[in-house]
């Protein structure tokens, strides 16, 4: 993936091969159920993936489909793995980097499965305790997203937060 994300601006043939690496991950992880494989894998592509949805400039539309599909692929995977991912704030630290590039994405697509995901897991939970360094950004971005209501806060979500970093 970071080999492709380099040649991506220096041939004109690469959107189609990047198209069928997107499509060849997203097929190798529909076929994981295992948490630790699905971690696994995911940490493998991390570096990589993340610089490919921090590229907001890709013009290759099916190489924008295919990374969409990946990314909802991944967080579906999260979603059905056996067993369930802990939900809680040290996972929410791993993945924060994510989705900060996410929820707000450029790609409605993406953001809008980014924030499906973050609704049926993070969205509704009490006792989170969030990372300092990331309350600042998860704060802003939340809070505008739910404004605009595109996205679902716990009802005291806002004020636990400033309480958290007022301490």
């Amino acid at each position: 993936m970071k080999f492709l994300y380099i040649n991506m601006a220096e041939e004109q043939s690469s959107g189609i091969v990047n198209s069928r690496v997107f499509s060849a991950l997203t097929r190798f992880i529909s076929c994981l159920h295992s948490k630790q494989d699905i971690l696994s894998f995911f940490e493998i592509i991390s570096g990589s993936l993340f610089q490919w949805l921090s590229h907001q400039d890709i013009k290759d539309e099916n190489v924008k489909d295919q990374l969409r599909t990946l990314w909802d692929e991944i967080l579906n995977c999260l979603r059905r793995s056996q067993p369930l991912p802990t939900f809680n704030s040290s996972f929410l630290k791993l993945k924060m980097p994510f989705l900060e590039k996410t929820l707000d994405h450029r790609n409605t697509s993406i953001s809008d499965e980014t924030i499906i995901f973050w609704n049926s897991t993070y969205g509704k939970q009490i006792n989170l305790e969030y990372p300092q360094n990331l309350l600042h950004v998860l704060h802003k971005l939340l809070h505008k997203l739910s404004r605009i209501g595109r996205i679902s806060l716990y009802k005291n979500w806002i004020t636990a937060t400033q309480n958290r970093s007022s301490k």
